[in-house]
């Protein structure tokens, strides 16, 4: 593969984890415009956080690029490599834990709001679980007997 086709599928990565980073934006956005509206059913991922871990490659095709660019300069803070690189990983390291962390926040938000989570209607996948929160235990048994319905149909 040749130097210019790896830099534009790299571009194309990096088109696509700012898309990733702008749907954890507008889902975080979303569900706190829901809790500040009162609504009666929200429903969010508990693992969006993990949306966060996108910013990781552009940054490392961005640190590649400038190695790339400014060899001299690399050249020049060779002294500093370790520092560097475990100031990287613990980056990652902070990313992931902001992960967990705001997706925490969220729940907490969301409960000290008033929601009650409704287990049983909340869904659940290989990777993540898809939380509902309803504003009352009425609306919560209403969703559960929607929910219950449906499956017996199926």
């Amino acid at each position: 593969m040749s130097n210019k086709l790896r830099h534009v599928v790299c571009v194309i990565f990096d088109f696509f984890c700012i898309v990733m980073l702008w749907i954890l934006y507008d889902n975080f956005r979303q569900t706190l415009v829901e809790i500040k509206k009162q609504e009666d059913i929200i429903r969010f991922g508990n693992r969006d956080g993990f949306f966060i871990t996108g910013i990781i490659f552009p940054l490392m095709h961005l640190l590649v690029t400038m190695e790339q660019l400014f060899p001299d300069f690399i050249k020049r803070i060779e002294k500093y490599k370790k520092p560097v690189n475990h100031g990287i990983m613990g980056f990652i390291a902070a990313l992931l834990i902001a992960g967990f962390a705001l997706s925490s926040w969220l729940q907490s938000r969301a409960e000290k709001a008033g929601y009650v989570h409704c287990r049983y209607v909340s869904g659940a996948s290989a990777l993540a679980k898809t939380l509902v929160y309803t504003k009352g235990e009425q609306i919560c048994e209403d969703l559960e007997a929607k929910a219950r319905a449906e499956r017996t149909r199926r």
